[in-house]
């Protein structure tokens, strides 16, 4: 009945923000280990987390995970918040790529080119670029193979 069809919805409705609610504490509290950030900076950080985490097309559990990545390396929290947000960005414009992968694979091509002055913002934009371009380079390689006389 449309009773009972409504109570099941309310309750999964439920469920789920509980599970929201449960991912996000955990992820803050992952973040509070790692920085040195204030109780108050944190409280900060968690009220613009939620918009900014909309306005990048991502979770609040995603973008506070990224945010942690790169509090770990001891990075303050508003610099972790840029590669956060630059991480987040990453996971969303690559297919297939969760919010940890996408944040190591900046870190570790940031650490590769510390002696040289790249900048995460240049490493996101190549990582996006041979994203785009691969499957170019691909299709292009297999006509030439096909093209070619036996």
């Amino acid at each position: 009945t449309l009773v009972t069809k409504t109570m099941n919805t309310a309750l999964r409705l439920l469920r789920s923000m509980v599970t929201q609610i449960k991912e996000v504490d955990t992820a803050m509290t992952n973040l509070r280990k790692v920085t040195e950030a204030t109780g108050n900076q944190l409280n900060t950080f968690l009220e613009s987390a939620g918009k900014r985490s909309v306005d990048l097309g991502a979770s609040l559990t995603d973008y506070i995970d990224a945010v942690s990545e790169f509090s770990r390396l001891g990075k303050a929290l508003d610099e972790a918040q840029k590669l956060g947000e630059l991480a987040t960005t990453y996971k969303t414009v690559a297919e297939d790529l969760d919010i940890k992968t996408a944040s190591k694979s900046i870190i570790s091509t940031m650490q590769a080119f510390s002696g040289v002055g790249v900048q995460a913002e240049e490493i996101v934009d190549k990582f996006n670029y041979v994203g785009k371009m691969l499957p170019l380079i691909t299709i292009s390689v297999t006509v030439q193979r096909w093209m070619r006389p036996s």
